[in-house]
């Protein structure tokens, strides 16, 4: 704050003390003598992590200062940042000045609030550790160059102190604080904020003498006027004075009043340093001198105008003595006769805009006050300007008629009368068409759509135009047009389009039903696509409104999709005859007859060795025994029978070969049966491949029995059996085989601790070899051979008896390990899967890996295993045994693998396939038969009309994929119950058919020699493309198979040619 001069103060607070009655008398405020004010904004400002702090911006509204910044200071108290570098903080005056007060500086943290008072002349702020700049007095500081602040704050204005930024300004206005985080990761507040703002004082100046108003020309006023800050007063004329209407005399105060008008006097008062200056004015109306004016005439009188013509008036002025004044002068205005606001008229000429009559008055002053003269004006009103039709945007039936209004107004909106007779109605339909002119306003439509309907007038000067729509919609429902092809294969979709109609040809828009009827058998066609899959013949019935129209729809078998061979299965011996036929069908079964003379038989056998043999006259003969396969084809297809040609068979059986250890003697049997009696022969052994013996004969039953296997190693072992007949050939051959497993033999150890540790290890198998590892408290002290079943050690087992004492015998190539101990711990073993699974599947072999920790004795850790054969929930399971005798399990998490692609195709279309106009929406049709389907995508690219492609593709919830594509086409033209043949369609004689095109804009039809065609009719969209129809007819008494022309000129300019075929009913 400042301290003005004390002299200086005293005089200001004596000139207030005494003007304090004065300007409450006036209604004023007495101004604040302190120059510095102090504005608070106690609301808390919110620093996000990052973004606009909230609020955006923080105001304050500053009023009643002077005009003259002289310094500003801003206050920021409580201010907190988590990462004070990334706030940045704008102030911005009421004149749109701003200063960037701190930006780019490391001075705070969270934990701690800080107070910083913003003032030119004191310290920048420092940027270093969080926390480092305490609560005091700083200087704007910004050590990161240009920032821009978002919307709504202004740019950078490149001031850096408060005095650059906003001295000379005037503060009163709205001040803004903008807030705002650039970088993110902390965030703050700022508890509340302050200007402090030095303007200077403000000085007003007051009258001390009330005005003349009115003044007459010819008087004087001397004003006064005095300063409440004791600063000189000088007065002047301001320059809002009208018509020169007074002058200041030489002592530059009295005022003189010279002419009629509007005299402002100014009373100014210098300001300094400290004050603003100040300014006080008066207003004051001066009039003429007093006249002798008696009375007044004007003219002309009853005058009539059209609106906007000017009709100028004069006055005739007479003195109290009746003689005339000359060039008597008057204001002259005029008012509507029925009441209303006056309007003066310059220069004397009155031109109201409205129609109707007006009161015109003439005023001039009087002696004892104003003189006045009146008459009446009527305004009709001018030509006819613009045009307005009604009714606006109205609605109709197809054949129903409406009538239209046509009025009009002059260029002032004076409303004329009925303009419908002389003005042109026509009726254009939107989109293109033959326009309709509406004779006396009345249009009636039979064309549905949307129409504009306009009213004009012609002529020179003619007035501007109006224009309506008028929204023409079908009558009522009067037939229906049933559309689609007459033939198709059994499962092939055919598109049927239901078009309504009213008794105009206007296509109605209503829901349709599309159905097929066989015999007893009705489907439902949705959406128009019908699918039979039973040859026949199918009547198609379109359904609109309770209006029907129907076609026959000839399905046929599909192609040959599969054969059946008859008979299935036979089994004959060698060299004999046998006879098969062939049936054929399409996919769904339909019959396609027997097909035993268009196919081809061949033999070969089943395991597909060999060559194949053809079967003439479908007579096929096996020449050797073995299993046969009988196939049939047809073109691309076939079917299959089984032939068997065989020996009498043999059965062979192998004896039950019991649970065995190593040391057990193994007995071996076999059995031969055949259904052909007793068989005759001998049977050979082998073990692990190799012969055991001679071969041994079957008895009368059919048993071979040889001496029991001794001495056989433990492990994994195959027998097998082998039959062969005597004599040869009498019998087919036989051979079985039969896995077993000779287990090592249990063994026992026992261990006797004294000053030598000693193990004994026996086996009721025999005498076991190998070593045996002796441990102390865990720790393994020694490794001694067996001798006889005994190893000792001498070592130092200072221990005793109490210690954990352990003995392993490792085992033998025939010999189980065991173990004895003081204790002993089981080991632990962990399973761990390779890969990744997709929604609970793999789609790539598993890996199961075994992590082991060892208990009380050595354990060996079982090998990787791979899953690689599809399934669910495949689990890995492994025993794990330690030296000692202890055994831990584990059982792998549950693994379900699909290796497997789904199945896909796409339906909904047909390959090859033309569609009329629109094609059927393709989809997915997929499978898959383990892990399941995840989802089936569906791409469909090309141009229509002209050639598609859709592309599906079909992911199952492994991840494995399949795509399948088909490709057909769409065509723009067509006619509906016909067919193009040799390039053109075929119309009935004496009959008609509906032409459908699909285009963007309006197409043009025209017909040549005896072949009649209507306009294109818009019947709706087809895939967002204009859909239109026109019915075309060939006129009895045209020569069948006599080809006719018509030509289509399409909305882009190019022309298309159709040819129609005139065939017989």
């Amino acid at each position: 704050m400042r301290i003005l001069p004390s002299s200086r103060l005293r005089r200001i607070l004596v000139a207030t003390t005494l003007l304090l009655p004065a300007l409450g008398t006036l209604g004023l405020v007495s101004p604040a003598n302190a120059a510095v004010t102090t504005f608070t904004n106690s609301a808390p400002i919110a620093i996000p992590q990052f973004g606009n702090g909230a609020p955006y911006p923080s105001t304050i509204a500053v009023s009643g200062l002077a005009t003259n910044v002289k310094n500003v200071e801003l206050t920021l108290t409580d201010i907190r940042h988590e990462i004070s570098y990334d706030a940045h903080v704008m102030l911005v005056s009421p004149t749109g000045r701003n200063l960037t007060v701190v930006s780019d500086v490391y001075w705070n943290n969270q934990s701690q609030a800080r107070t910083f008072t913003f003032a030119d002349g004191a310290p920048a702020l420092t940027s270093g550790r969080p926390g480092a700049a305490p609560t005091g007095r700083y200087a704007p500081t910004d050590l990161g160059g240009p920032n821009t602040f978002p919307a709504p704050a202004p740019a950078q204005s490149g001031a850096t102190t408060f005095a650059g930024a906003f001295n000379g300004t005037n503060p009163n206005g709205t001040w803004q604080l903008f807030v705002y985080d650039d970088i993110g990761g902390g965030a703050g507040n700022i508890g509340s904020w302050s200007l402090k703002i030095d303007a200077g004082i403000p000085q007003v100046v007051t009258f001390g003498t009330t005005a003349p108003n009115p003044a007459r020309v010819g008087d004087t006023y001397k004003p006064t006027a005095t300063s409440d800050a004791g600063f000189p007063v000088t007065y002047s004329v301001a320059a809002s004075t009208t018509n020169n209407a007074c002058r200041l005399a030489d002592d530059d105060q009295t005022l003189f009043f010279q002419h009629s008008g509007t005299c402002v006097v100014a009373a100014d008062a210098a300001g300094d340093v400290d004050h603003d200056p100040g300014r006080a004015t008066q207003t004051i109306t001066v009039v003429a001198a007093q006249s002798d004016l008696a009375t007044l005439a004007i003219s002309p009188l009853n005058a009539s105008t059209t609106a906007g013509q000017p009709v100028p008036y004069s006055v005739q002025g007479t003195d109290s003595s009746g003689n005339a004044i000359p060039g008597q002068q008057a204001t002259y205005s005029f008012t509507p006769a029925g009441g209303g606001a006056s309007t003066v008229c310059p220069s004397g000429a009155c031109a109201p805009v409205s129609a109707g009559t007006y009161t015109v008055t003439a005023s001039a002053p009087g002696k004892t006050g104003p003189v006045t003269s009146s008459t009446t004006l009527t305004v009709l009103a001018d030509d006819v300007a613009a045009l307005s039709i009604t009714p606006e945007d109205s609605a109709t039936t197809a054949g129903t008629p409406v009538q239209f209004t046509v009025g009009g107004i002059d260029e002032f909106g004076n409303a004329l009368p009925d303009q419908t007779s002389a003005s042109t109605v026509v009726a254009t339909p939107v989109g293109g068409g033959t326009p309709v002119t509406c004779a006396s306003g009345l249009c009636d439509l039979t064309v549905a759509g949307v129409w504009s309907v306009s009213a004009s007038q012609s002529g020179a000067g003619a007035p501007a135009s109006d224009a309506t729509t008028l929204t023409v919609a079908p009558a009522a429902l009067d037939h229906v047009e049933l559309a689609g092809d007459a033939t198709t294969v059994a499962g092939t979709p055919v598109v049927y389009t239901v078009t309504a109609y009213d008794r105009f040809d206007n296509v109605r828009q209503g829901a349709a039903t599309v159905t097929a009827t066989r015999g007893a058998t009705t489907i439902t066609c949705p959406n128009g696509v019908c699918a039979p899959t039973t040859a026949g013949t199918w009547t198609v019935q379109g359904t609109v409104g309770g209006e029907t129209d129907s076609a026959d729809l000839e399905v046929t078998a599909g192609p040959l999709s599969s054969l059946v061979v008859s008979p299935d299965v036979t089994t004959v011996t060698p060299g004999t005859d046998v006879t098969y036929t062939a049936a054929g069908a399409d996919t769904y079964g339909n019959s396609l007859g027997d097909r035993t003379a268009t196919s081809a038989f061949s033999l070969q056998r089943a395991d597909g060795s060999g060559s194949s043999v053809p079967c003439p006259d479908a007579v096929c003969t096996p020449g050797a025994p073995g299993s046969f396969r009988v196939t049939a084809t047809d073109g691309s297809v076939s079917g299959t029978a089984t032939l068997v040609s065989a020996l009498p068979s043999v059965s062979l059986e192998l004896g039950a070969l019991p649970t065995s250890t190593y040391g057990d003697g193994i007995p071996l049997s076999a059995t031969a049966t055949s259904p052909d009696g007793a068989p005759s022969g001998s049977v050979q052994f082998n073990l692990d491949g190799s012969p055991v013996g001679s071969p041994v004969a079957v008895n009368g039953s059919g048993v071979a029995t040889a001496p029991a296997l001794t001495g056989v190693h433990a492990g994994t072992h195959m027998v097998s059996a082998t039959f062969t007949a005597t004599p040869a050939g009498a019998y087919d051959t036989a051979t079985t085989t039969q896995r077993f497993v000779v287990a090592q033999a249990p063994t026992t150890t026992k261990l006797a601790v004294t000053s030598s540790l000693t193990a004994t290890v026996a086996s009721a198998a025999g005498t076991p070899g190998g070593a045996v590892t002796f441990a102390i408290d865990g720790a393994d002290v020694a490794t001694v051979p067996l001798t006889g079943g005994t190893a000792t050690w001498q070592g130092d087992n200072t221990g005793g008896p109490d210690s954990v004492v352990t003995a392993t015998y490792s085992g033998a190539a025939d010999f189980l390990s065991s173990a004895v101990s003081t204790a002993r711990q089981d080991p632990k073993v962990q399973a761990t899967l390779s890969g990744t699974a997709r929604n609970g599947w793999h789609n790539q072999p598993v890996t199961v890996t075994f992590t082991c920790a060892p208990g009380s004795a050595p354990v060996t850790c079982p090998a990787p295993a791979v899953i690689d054969k599809e399934g669910a929930g495949q689990t890995v399971t492994r025993t794990v045994v330690a030296a000692d005798g202890g055994i831990a399990v584990v059982t792998s998490a549950p693994v379900s693998l699909d290796l497997t692609a789904p199945d896909a195709r796409t339906v909904g279309v047909e390959a090859g396939r033309v569609y009329n106009g629109t094609a059927p929406d393709a989809a997915c049709a997929a499978t898959d038969a383990l892990s399941g389907l995840a989802d089936c995508t569906v791409v469909t690219s090309g141009n229509r009309p002209g050639t598609l492609r859709t592309t599906v593709t079909a992911t199952d919830l492994a991840g494995n994929t399949t795509t399948a594509a088909t490709t057909y086409s769409v065509r723009d033209l067509w006619i509906t119950r016909s067919e193009q043949v040799g390039g053109a369609w075929n119309v009935p004689i004496g009959g008609g058919r509906m032409l459908q095109l699909v285009d963007s804009g309006f197409p043009v039809v025209k017909a040549k020699g005896d072949l009649a065609a209507k306009d294109f009719r818009f019947a709706g969209r087809l895939d967002g493309v204009g859909h239109w129809t026109s019915r075309v007819r060939v006129p009895a008494g045209v020569r069948p198979g006599k080809i006719l022309k018509l030509t289509i000129k399409r909305d882009d300019g190019s022309v298309q040619r159709v040819r129609i075929r005139a065939v017989r009913r």
